[in-house]
């Protein structure tokens, strides 16, 4: 009976405490998404580990180690075969002398495999039109729309 009192009294005195701090499912998720967020940001960590990539034209088994600056691939098998030590480390050799990405402020540019343009269009009379010259479109020299430039 003696040591129920206390327990008692220490159940009211929590219970307005636990109360006063009750969040709702938001608040929690939101904590939940931003301890995760301040984690991503704040993590240098850098692994390395086996990879298995089996193709139907294709198997290697490599190493890839993480670096601040890309990724390093050490392929130890290939289709079966162990490659050679001192290919590897001239592999190894060119992908740090000459990455094929650039990491630059959490963004990675791979011009392996990509496609850029910068191109433009000038027409002597205004269109409306995008890329694609409609030659239906063009305006006569006579009319209005044939007065005006394509940048007016």
């Amino acid at each position: 009976m003696l040591l129920r009192r206390p327990i008692l009294a220490l159940a009211a005195l929590a219970l307005p405490l636990a109360v006063a701090r009750a969040q709702t499912p938001q608040q929690i998720i939101q904590q939940v998404v931003d301890a995760e967020r301040n984690a991503n940001q704040n993590d240098r960590s850098l692994w390395i580990f086996l990879d298995q990539s089996k193709k139907p034209t294709e198997q290697v088994t490599k190493w890839i180690g993480t670096t601040q600056q890309g990724n390093v691939q050490r392929i130890l098998v290939k289709n079966g075969s162990p490659q050679p030590e001192s290919d590897q480390q001239t592999s190894i050799q060119k992908q740090i002398s000459n990455p094929d990405t650039i990491h630059f402020k959490g963004i990675t540019l791979s011009p392996t495999g990509s496609f850029i343009e910068a191109a433009t269009v000038w027409r002597q009379r205004a269109e409306g039109a995008d890329i694609n010259t409609q030659f239906t479109g063009i305006p006569l020299d006579q009319s209005n729309a044939g007065q005006y430039s394509e940048f007016y």
